[in-house]
């Protein structure tokens, strides 16, 4: 009963491990649609001083997502239908983060 694009994330995450801002980071350049893999750095890991980069093999049904979801931006893989990064995250006039996705 999903859309695409939930079942996209749905899988991503359960497939990766992946939550909603690392789905969101996401580059075209870090997927690999011939050999089924993505290949990135974990946003909660990437301020550590050696960062581990992983890759991780896609199931078919999430290689199948993947390519159905890929954006048409130069550079992020997958946006909203109205064509804004997943994960929006600005600072409000307060200096607190604001997220929305």
């Amino acid at each position: 009963a999903s859309t695409d694009k939930e079942r996209l994330v749905l899988l991503l995450g359960i497939n990766c491990g992946y939550g909603p801002r690392d789905i969101s980071g996401i580059l075209k350049s870090e997927i690999d649609l011939q050999a089924g893999t993505i290949t990135r750095t974990r946003t909660k890991t990437s301020k550590h001083r050696k960062p581990p980069v992983i890759t991780y093999t896609l199931w078919p049904e999430t290689l199948a997502a993947v390519k159905a979801n890929l954006s048409s931006h130069e550079t992020l893989a997958f946006l909203t239908e109205r064509g804004n990064p997943l994960v929006n995250e600005t600072i409000g006039n307060d200096g607190i983060v604001k997220r929305h996705d």
